[in-house]
């Protein structure tokens, strides 16, 4: 990812031109991003040719205008792949300018309940399951604050409401896919969030009736995978059913442990996994909660 903090001369009223032209028309446009990337879209000894930026979508965050987009390469450019961007103006002055992955999206909310709105834009690599990436966008004095980035892994964020008209962020922990068994019998843990003074944070004790309800959930699902086995018992000699088995328990343990109840984690552990492995089990999922 690139990013660009426009300040005063050339490229600011460069800029400030291009987010008039989209909150105007929201239809394509042409526009130079920089030099560098200027030249790198023409081929040798051709005409200098630019890239198109398409809008997808705009959103409104108390008084500062965001605008997502696609920059698209000209037919005929030796770029061929196109790239998003993310455009913030304030009455005609460009704040902020951000290259993003193709498939970004954007939402709003307001985040710590402060009475403003921000804007949650979540990258897409594409690929098989895999990357989200999370970043909030604030405002603060008519400014904008970028957060620190949350590397996804394989799932989306979703958003709950928490005490006071607080969001709860909740993500789930890439760590744990293909550790015990396959991805798609990978069991994840949450990893829960909130936003506060421009950062995201985790939330722990705070958030103990979200990490409740997937243990519930985990329980649940422990139940029947162990009822489906032949005897309905854990056959120890099957590494493959005793994988599955051990990515929800894991699961268990990583949720008790992010609601800062570990001990319950462990006696769960304990209780539920009765082969000789046990201690190297225990120990994996040590490495894995660092």
């Amino acid at each position: 990812m690139r990013k660009w903090l426009i300040g005063a001369g050339g490229a600011a009223l460069l800029l400030a031109v291009i987010v008039i032209v989209i909150l105007s028309s929201r239809s394509s446009l042409r526009s130079f991003l920089s030099p560098g990337n200027r030249d790198s879209l023409q081929r040798p000894g051709q005409p200098v040719v630019m890239p198109v930026m398409v809008t997808k979508d705009s959103l409104n965050a108390n008084g500062i205008m965001f605008v997502l987009g696609n920059m698209r390469p000209p037919e005929g450019a030796v770029v061929n792949e196109e790239e998003g961007v993310l455009v913030a103006s304030r009455s005609g002055t460009v704040l902020l300018c951000d290259t993003l992955l193709y498939n970004a999206r954007m939402d709003t909310a307001d985040l710590d309940a402060d009475g403003t709105t921000e804007i949650l834009v979540e990258d897409f690599s594409g690929g098989a399951h895999c990357c989200y990436t999370l970043r909030i966008f604030g405002t603060e004095e008519g400014a904008v604050v970028v957060s620190n980035p949350l590397d996804l892994g394989h799932s989306e964020y979703a958003l709950s409401d928490a005490e006071g008209g607080v969001k709860n962020i909740i993500c789930r922990d890439p760590a744990f896919a293909y550790v015990f068994t396959s991805f798609a019998a990978s069991r994840m843990p949450l990893v829960v969030y909130r936003y506060r003074h421009g950062r995201l944070v985790r939330a722990r004790e705070e958030a103990s009736q979200v990490y409740l309800t997937d243990i519930r959930m985990l329980e649940d699902d422990f139940r029947q995978t162990v009822g489906e086995l032949p005897g309905g018992r854990i056959d120890c000699s099957d590494t493959l059913s005793t994988g599955d088995v051990k990515s929800i328990i894991a699961a268990l343990v990583a949720d008790y442990d992010g609601m800062r109840k570990p001990d319950l984690g462990w006696e769960q552990l304990d209780a539920l996994y009765p082969c000789p492995d046990r201690e190297l089990f225990r120990r994996q999922v040590q490495a894995l909660l660092k």
